[in-house]
């Protein structure tokens, strides 16, 4: 599975909003986060998946695998 290393602060292009996880821990009973279209910086992954972080707001998170079907199907873009 790719890791996405954010060390070199990657950035994640949402073209569309998508929603995120409030918590890492916990993704079937994490209360859900809309994350609408902008541009976000990455930060760690952490097992299965990846610290969205937004200015002022608490981490948000985005399953790996839906972080790749979202950049296949040109929903994100990632930068680094």
């Amino acid at each position: 599975m790719k890791q996405y290393k954010t060390n070199s602060a990657v950035q994640l292009k949402l073209n569309t909003g998508v929603i995120a996880k409030k918590n890492h821990v916990d993704l079937i009973r994490s209360g859900f986060y809309p994350l609408p279209a902008g541009v976000y910086e990455l930060g760690e992954q952490i097992d299965a998946v990846v610290e969205v972080l937004l200015p002022e707001k608490p981490t948000v998170y985005l399953p790996v695998l839906k972080l790749r079907e979202y950049v296949a199907s040109g929903q994100a873009e990632l930068f680094e």
